[in-house]
């Protein structure tokens, strides 16, 4: 299992019981960052919405998102 996957695993398991997604997100990804998680492993998480915030919010994945977007218009 890869650094993503795990994180990804972790995420979808706790949301579940988790009330406040949108603050744990950001504590989560503030966590994961601090830990010297791979800038790359955490803009793949970006398919979650709340985790998608947290990550805009740390200024990760902006560049690819916006690539992304300039290629679909």
């Amino acid at each position: 299992m890869n650094e993503y996957e795990l994180l990804h695993q972790a995420w979808s398991v706790l949301s579940q019981y988790i009330k406040d997604k949108q603050h744990a997100a950001d504590h989560f990804i503030s966590s994961m960052i601090d830990a010297g998680v791979d800038d790359q492993d955490l803009a793949k998480l970006a398919d979650n919405k709340y985790l998608k915030n947290a990550l805009e919010e740390n200024g990760i994945g902006e560049e690819e998102w916006e690539e992304e977007l300039d290629w679909e218009e």
